[in-house]
């Protein structure tokens, strides 16, 4: 596994069940904001799918990923519903579910530095 790949998984294993974050919040997490696409990759290959919640990762406007590797569509919803998220027409409302605090707590988890976000905290607290 790639430093970028572990980067990606240590930062999405610290999204809390119940919220969600796009790629973008993922990329910028480990201080490569524009490394949106290569996140969504990393995800897709997710050697540990069961230990790393990839299901909590989503686009930036909310909608699910159409080809979720572990299941599909139908898979990450029933996932994320699992976990209190609502998914109206496979789309996430990300005022109400985004952990925009993903940077901070990716710094404070692994003293790394991390790009600082615009948005608010998780509101699931």
């Amino acid at each position: 596994m790639t430093d970028f790949v572990m980067q990606v998984m240590m930062a999405v294993n610290l999204v809390p069940e119940g919220s969600v974050v796009s790629y973008g919040d993922v990329a910028a997490a480990i201080g490569r904001p524009r490394a949106h696409r290569a996140v969504g990759n990393a995800l897709h290959k997710n050697p540990l799918p069961v230990e790393t919640p990839c299901h909590r990762v989503v686009h930036a406007d909310g909608r699910l990923a159409p080809a979720y590797a572990f299941g599909g569509i139908g898979a990450q919803r029933n996932l994320l519903l699992q976990e209190g998220v609502a998914v109206v027409n496979h789309t996430v409302d990300m005022n109400e579910y985004r952990c925009a605090d993903l940077p901070a707590r990716y710094t404070g988890a692994y003293g790394q530095k991390a790009r600082k976000h615009k948005n608010f905290y998780c509101s699931t607290y």
